[in-house]
């Protein structure tokens, strides 16, 4: 009459723990099956939702459909850009982050791609980096005057300015 081994599922003893293979069996713990088809809200207790109903079960999480019973981790990760964090250590995250959108521009909000996986600003110029390189208050091209184009790599026409 007692949940020993696995208190996260608050299941006790044979036939109903599916750790129990028999009334003498002294060990409660599930271990054939993956978290992600064992019944029990596992790891991510935060959202009380077991296997398929949990979207860490899900290839992508914004679709029931790819749920995988063979998982062995509930906990939802999310991809870098989409997980809150300055994952580059430029200053910027997730959707202010250009290294987060297929042309570069943060500020173009049609090419956000929250399930990419690396936030690193991939050979964009100074005139396209979401950056105010020379803070004179204007952003990249063509709102910054002293870019000539997107392409341009430098934001101030003071060739002894140094951008950052």
């Amino acid at each position: 009459g007692v949940d020993n081994e696995d208190p996260e599922d608050t299941i006790a003893d044979y036939p109903s723990d599916p750790g129990c293979s028999s009334p003498s069996d002294d060990d409660e713990t599930d271990g054939a099956l993956p978290e992600c088809s064992d019944g029990v809200d596992n790891a991510d207790i935060e959202d009380s939702l077991a296997d398929a109903a949990d979207n860490g079960c899900w290839a992508d999480p914004s679709d029931s459909g790819t749920y995988n019973p063979s998982d062995n981790d509930e906990r939802y990760t999310p991809a870098a850009c989409a997980d809150g964090t300055d994952n580059d250590g430029d200053g910027k995250v997730d959707e202010d982050d250009p290294g987060c959108h297929t042309d570069g521009n943060a500020g173009n909000p049609g090419s956000y791609d929250p399930n990419s996986n690396d936030e690193t600003d991939q050979g964009l110029s100074a005139c396209a980096d979401g950056t105010d390189n020379d803070n004179d208050g204007a952003v990249d091209y063509p709102t910054d005057p002293e870019c000539s184009s997107a392409n341009d790599d430098s934001e101030s026409d003071d060739p002894t300015f140094e951008e950052f």
